[in-house]
């Protein structure tokens, strides 16, 4: 069996969602999305690994951040919890993203003007007036989270690529390993590249 979850990443719905996937069954592995540095961060209280050097990777912090005081959840706290409950349950986990560095590094060659237009809109700006409808306290419908992903496709496509497309691709081919690895494998993997894996994993 392979169960893939889709978390928002500040949203005390999908810890409670990990939680009750343990109760229901015993896996064999939980590969969450993340790498070793972004583990260690969350584990040390600093943070998900996020460069300060990087000015891209501030503002996506700070919006992150700023929802985050909304909702009294810390960014990554339900990717910490599946790794917690892993250990209690003494389940294999496997970090199933690249290299936060890697990623850091693609984004150079994402264009100047791409960048400016990035720091200058933000999430909220995305969102547009959806964005009071979008309840940041639980884990968005799919339907809103593609026409997202849509949305930021066409309007910032470099940074998809590199964000997005990329990392799918990555984490999907490592998640296929996995399923024929073990029998039952849970994935937990923020909401935004749920359904990009999950098309490219049913491509095969």
């Amino acid at each position: 069996m392979l169960k893939i979850i889709g978390t928002s990443h500040i949203s005390r719905e999908s810890i409670e969602e990990i939680n009750e996937a343990f109760k229901d069954h015993e896996f064999d592995i939980v590969a969450v999305e993340l790498d070793r540095s972004r583990l260690l961060a969350l584990k040390s209280q600093k943070g998900g690994g996020v460069t300060a050097r990087n000015p891209i990777a501030l503002v996506m912090s700070a919006v992150q951040n700023y929802l985050s005081k909304k909702t009294g959840i810390t960014p990554g706290t339900e990717m910490l919890e599946a790794v917690e409950k892993a250990e209690q349950h003494n389940t294999k986990v496997f970090l199933l993203d690249q290299d936060i560095a890697i990623t850091m590094s693609r984004l150079k060659d994402v264009s100047l003007k791409e960048k400016v237009k990035i720091a200058g809109y933000g999430l909220l700006g995305l969102l547009g007036k959806n964005a009071v409808q979008f309840d940041i306290t639980k884990v968005p419908p799919e339907d809103f989270i593609k026409y997202i992903l849509v949305q930021f496709r066409v309007m910032f496509p470099g940074f998809y690529r590199v964000l997005i497309e990329e990392r799918n691709i990555y984490m999907a081919r490592r998640i296929k390993e996995l399923d024929k690895k073990y029998e039952d494998v849970l994935v937990v993997v923020g909401a935004g590249h749920k359904p990009g894996i999950e098309d490219l994993i049913d491509q095969e």
